[in-house]
């Protein structure tokens, strides 16, 4: 029923894609968090579509789930699917499909500064981790939110930009 990973940012060798993606290699917080965001969706379906497989839709109530989550992972410095003491990310998953029979989601997490902080980088490093490039390359999945908060997990005040991606049937 879910997929969920996480992965701090390792440095990463090749690019996310051979596709040209605006915005790909901009460094947040310089660069918008719609600029960001749309760049982050531009490399994982180009890595979709170079597998055949369906295109990834933006869907908003994703998004929403998914930059709260981002936003409290800087805020209160933690690097998980679960808060501490918070709620559940399937939990909030869970009631927007509430009422359907069948559904499937997964989240991926990354987060990293300077160049690494690029869609680029978070892009290339999920693509070289087996399990978060299962959830990108899911067939089932149709749609994605994608939450990318100004900061990192780990040290406040270093720039940089945490990402959660959520995937949906």
């Amino acid at each position: 029923m879910v997929a969920g990973l996480a992965v701090a940012l390792l440095p990463a060798g090749a690019s996310a894609s051979s596709g040209r993606c605006p915005g790909a290699d901009a460094k947040p917080p310089a660069a918008s968090r719609l600029v960001v965001n749309r760049a982050t969706l531009c490399l994982l379906n180009a890595e979709r579509t170079a597998r055949h497989l369906r295109r990834l839709i933006a869907d908003g109530r994703l998004g929403s789930i998914a930059l709260d989550h981002s936003r409290d992972m800087v805020r209160r410095h933690y690097f998980a699917h679960l808060g501490p003491g918070g709620e559940n990310w399937l939990a909030r998953m869970g009631r927007l499909y509430h009422g359907r029979q069948r559904w499937q989601v997964g989240e991926n997490l990354a987060w990293g500064d300077g160049v690494e902080g690029t869609s680029r980088s978070i892009v290339t490093a999920w693509m070289h981790s087996r399990d978060h490039r299962a959830n990108i390359l899911t067939a089932a999945f149709g749609r994605i939110g994608i939450g990318v908060a100004t900061g990192v997990p780990h040290e406040a005040g270093l720039p940089g930009a945490t990402y959660t991606t959520g995937f949906g049937t």
